[in-house]
């Protein structure tokens, strides 16, 4: 990572424009990678479904398109590389208004009756996982002046996640350094994991029958999904995964051939929500959620991502993430809940994936 004192400039910079101009802008790091890369468009595209334009972009789909909140493409049409970049960016206006986080956090004890709810469900034989969230929020009026050191810092702190920031006027301001693929497709092929199944990172011992169980599951709804798409994958795994302060189980999935448009839009809806953030079976578990869960989920437990055209892009599950605006900040965290599931264990584990992003924010 350039960690030049140039570069934190010329990033604040990019965010204190956008924000402040209304420029729909993105900013991300990939996995491993050195530096960020950054785009800005005139004008954000609304997407239909899992289809987005064939032109490099960055693209953000929420949990649920039918919660409110839409998928939307901002064009790479502008980046710091052009000549006359900032004169551009300086000189923006937009009438979108400013997007202002509202609702409340679920209280412990709501929380333990909505795990027992879940739990009791998944007894009956109604589905047999469902990935419950619940929302962190801090009043913090000067987040947005932080958020560029915090990208610096998740590249720096987790360099094998997907760092982003993606600000949509009138929408949502979202950043996060999530560790697991979605889908990958390009001329090497159609690749994607596995990740579930949550434990303290460095914990000694093998791993529990829960997640195993939760883990295989995800691994087995991937697979169908790629063989009702006409694809037989290979599966490698499972490993453990370190993403910050928790480690996963993860396996990867992969089959040879590029994809059409149509045939990518087709498997990323089959794969959107993986069971890793939604559950399985996949419409007795959203059911079950949208009943539990108090808060809409918005962009969290959806997909992020850079694309280069319609059959060659890389999308992230949207976790490890937060949203903001001028005055408050609002993390999301799940954890994947089974007929095993303790619940005070289960909101040990949510508290434990928010210091992803809160341990960082305490040291600016």
């Amino acid at each position: 990572m350039n960690d030049c004192p140039e570069r934190r400039e010329w990033l604040r910079r990019i965010v204190e424009l956008a924000t402040g101009r209304g420029v729909p802008c993105y900013i991300c790091r990939r996995p491993g990678a050195s530096d960020f890369e950054v785009g800005a468009s005139s004008s954000a595209i609304r997407c239909c479904g899992m289809e987005f334009p064939d032109e490099k972009g960055f693209f953000i789909h929420p949990f649920d398109v039918g919660s409110g909140c839409d998928a939307w493409f901002i064009p790479q049409r502008h980046t710091p590389a052009d000549a006359g970049f900032w004169d551009w960016m300086e000189n923006f206006a937009t009438t979108s208004s400013a997007y202002r986080i509202s609702g409340e956090d679920v209280a412990y004890p709501d929380y333990l009756e909505q795990v027992r709810t879940l739990v009791g469900a998944m007894r009956r034989g109604d589905f047999r996982k469902a990935v419950l969230s619940r929302t962190i929020t801090k009043d913090d009026s000067s987040i947005s002046s932080k958020i560029p050191e915090l990208l610096f810092r998740m590249s720096e702190a987790y360099p094998r996640t997907f760092v982003f920031w993606v600000y949509l006027p009138g929408v949502c301001a979202w950043v996060g350094a999530t560790p697991e693929t979605l889908l990958r497709c390009d001329d090497r092929g159609v690749f994607t994991v596995a990740l579930a199944g949550s434990r303290p990172a460095e914990t000694v011992g093998e791993w529990g029958a829960k997640e195993r169980d939760e883990q295989q599951i995800v691994t087995d709804s991937i697979v169908q999904t790629f063989r009702k798409a006409g694809m037989e994958p290979s599966v490698h795994g499972p490993e453990t995964l370190r993403a910050a302060a928790v480690e996963h189980l993860c396996t990867t999935i992969e089959s040879s051939g590029m994809l059409s448009g149509a045939q990518a839009a087709s498997l990323l809806g089959g794969l959107h929500p993986t069971p890793a953030l939604g559950g399985y079976p996949k419409k007795e578990s959203l059911s079950a959620i949208r009943r539990v869960e108090k808060h809409p989920r918005r962009y969290y437990g959806g997909f992020v991502g850079c694309v280069e055209n319609t059959n060659e892009f890389t999308f992230y599950v949207n976790l490890r993430c937060m949203e903001y605006d001028d005055m408050r900040y609002r993390l999301y965290v799940g954890g994947g809940i089974t007929a095993d599931s303790e619940p005070d264990a289960e909101w040990r584990e949510t508290e434990i994936k928010s210091r992803t992003i809160l341990n960082l924010l305490d040291k600016i």
